[in-house]
C-alpha cells in the first residue's frame, strides 16, 4: 500500500493532529534511507557482531512497544473510569499515565530511530498543549519533556480537575492514545525487521506500512 500525504493528513486530522502529513512522510523517507548500525556491521561480514547488534536493537524496540502499549492501556482505563468520578482511582491512573508516558519517551529516544524521534517530538507537543490543565492536577512538564507528579497537589485535585487534564475529552488523551498505538506498531514492525537482519533501508518501510495499513 502506498502511503500518500492525503491519507496521512486525513487520519491525523481525525485524531486532532492537523498538518502532520507532509512532515511525517519526510521523516519516514529519511528513516527509510538511513544507513543503520546493523547494516554497517553486516557489511563488515562479522556475523557475530551483527547478531549482537541485532539483539540489542530488537530489545530496544520491544521496550518501546511494551511502554507504548502501557501508555495506551492506562489512557483507556482512565477514560473508562472517569464516569465513576472516583478521585482516588483517577489519581492512581494518573500516576500510571505519567509513568508510562515517561517510559515511552525514554525508550523511544534510545532507539535512535528517526521515526521514534518524531513520535517523541509529537508526544512532547501533546503534553505541552495541555500544560495548564496538568498544572491544576499536579502534573508538571520538565525541561526534557518528561512529566513529573507533585503528589501533594495531585491528592488535592478533585475528579473534575483530573478528568479535564487526562480524560477522554482532553486533547492530551486523544493525541497520546493515537500516538501510543502507532509507536507500538512501529516498534513491533521494527523489532521484526531487525530480527530478520534487515536494516532500516531494507524492508522496514514496506513491511510496516503494508502490515499496519496506517492511515486508511
Amino acid at each position: 500500500m502506498r502511503v500518500t500525504t492525503k491519507m496521512v493528513n486525513e487520519s491525523a486530522q481525525r485524531a486532532g493532529l492537523p498538518g502532520l502529513g507532509q512532515s511525517l512522510l519526510d521523516v519516514m523517507n529519511q528513516n527509510d534511507n538511513e544507513n543503520s548500525l546493523l547494516n554497517t556491521v553486516q557489511k563488515t561480514g562479522n556475523t557475530k557482531a551483527a547478531k549482537a547488534v541485532s539483539s540489542l536493537m530488537k530489545d530496544g524496540y520491544e521496550k518501546v512497544e511494551k511502554s507504548a502499549d502501557g501508555l495506551t492501556k492506562s489512557l483507556r482505563q482512565f477514560s473508562e473510569a472517569e464516569q465513576e468520578k472516583d478521585a482516588e482511582k483517577l489519581r492512581d491512573l494518573a500516576n500510571d499515565i505519567v509513568k508510562n508516558f515517561n517510559e515511552t519517551m525514554k525508550a523511544s529516544e534510545k532507539t535512535n530511530d528517526t521515526l521514534d524521534q518524531y513520535y517523541v517530538k509529537m508526544l512532547k507537543e501533546a503534553a505541552s498543549e495541555n500544560k495548564n490543565f496538568f498544572f491544576e492536577a499536579g502534573i508538571s512538564i520538565q525541561k526534557d519533556g518528561l512529566l513529573q507528579v507533585d503528589e501533594e497537589k495531585l491528592k488535592a485535585a478533585d475528579a473534575d480537575m483530573l478528568i479535564q487534564a487526562l480524560g477522554s475529552g482532553s486533547t492530551f488523551n486523544e493525541k497520546a492514545a493515537f500516538l501510543g498505538e502507532h509507536i507500538s506498531d512501529h516498534a513491533s514492525a521494527s523489532a521484526g525487521s531487525v530480527s530478520s537482519q534487515y536494516g532500516s533501508n531494507g524492508t522496514l518501510y514496506s513491511d510496516y506500512t503494508s502490515k499496519m495499513d496506517w492511515w486508511g
